[in-house]
């Protein structure tokens, strides 16, 4: 029998620990538009920021590995209560996301490459998302 994550956690903690995972996951999709911007002005201006540039793709790389971990992981704290899409993201962000990828994929057909750093924004925002889908609404809490 599996164990959901909420289960697993003592109810006293349940309120705080779902909140920190919900800023979590709020940060790595604003992590994502952010190297989004970063790559996008970098290449499209060709300058880069030297202290930026140092960190950039390393960080962007570790995020989308780690997250990446913790999306596969979810599968060991499975929980029954699968809900639909919010609003917000049925309705601003995925066509939001769908549309920038498309624009990216344009992008990469005629250049033949995109950096590192844009490719992990974009990975950064799809993860964000499965994560909001496998954690229960703030209102269940």
């Amino acid at each position: 029998m599996e164990n959901s994550i909420q289960e697993s956690i003592p109810p006293s903690n349940n309120k705080l620990t779902y909140i920190i995972l919900r800023k979590f996951f709020n940060f790595v999709g604003y992590s994502g538009v952010l190297f989004i911007i970063y790559g996008v002005i970098s290449t499209g201006t060709g300058s880069v920021w030297q202290l930026l540039e140092r960190w950039v793709t390393p960080v962007s790389a570790f995020l989308t590995l780690t997250a990446t971990i913790l999306v596969s992981a979810s599968v060991y704290f499975h929980a029954q209560d699968i809900h639909p899409p919010e609003r917000f993201s049925k309705f601003v962000s995925a066509p939001s996301v769908i549309t920038c990828c498309l624009i990216a994929l344009c992008f990469l057909f005629i250049n033949r490459s995109l950096p590192p750093v844009i490719v992990n924004g974009f990975a950064l925002l799809g993860i964000s998302g499965g994560f909001f889908r496998i954690q229960r609404k703030p209102s269940t809490y």
